[in-house]
């Protein structure tokens, strides 16, 4: 009787196990930065509040100190599934260590953008992104973020 009982505990334990808890989900983002394709070594998010209200940080760098990138989305926290334009708000922005002035799509010069988010909920958020923003202390120096991609797990 004894091993009847473990038997069917043993069976019942190997079954209801959830294989997907067992896997570490990580956060990641791509695109290409003026045709070239770009790969973030620390993506990741944080929620502030900010001159627009509760604002989503979507972000991602390389920390390089010769080349170190940084790409973010700003979006309303309160964000849902769809597409939004990115120019002043939602704002996409890149910039480029060591170099003064920001690109971003609020800026004079820029043409804007879009993010699209395929996902929303309460453990993570996706999308894709493309914009073309101008520098902050130059409207004609134009930088152009296409194909991009992000998953950020919460």
């Amino acid at each position: 009787m004894k091993n009847i009982i473990f038997i069917t505990c043993s069976t019942i334990l190997f079954f209801a196990c959830n294989k997907d808890n067992d896997i570490r989900k990580e956060n990641s983002m791509t695109c290409k930065i003026n045709g070239t394709s770009w790969k973030t070594n620390k993506p990741g998010y944080y929620i502030y509040n900010g001159p627009n209200g509760s604002t989503l940080d979507i972000s991602g760098s390389i920390n390089d100190i010769s080349s170190g990138d940084l790409i973010e989305i700003l979006l309303p926290s309160t964000i849902t599934t769809g597409d939004l334009s990115l120019s002043l708000f939602p704002l996409g922005r890149y910039q480029k260590l060591n170099i003064v002035g920001v690109y971003d799509t609020g800026n004079n010069g820029s043409t804007g953008g879009q993010v699209t988010i395929k996902k929303h909920d309460k453990t993570s958020i996706e999308g894709s992104f493309n914009f073309s923003a101008a520098k902050s202390n130059n409207p004609n120096d134009i930088i152009n973020i296409t194909e991009g991609n992000f998953v950020i797990y919460f």
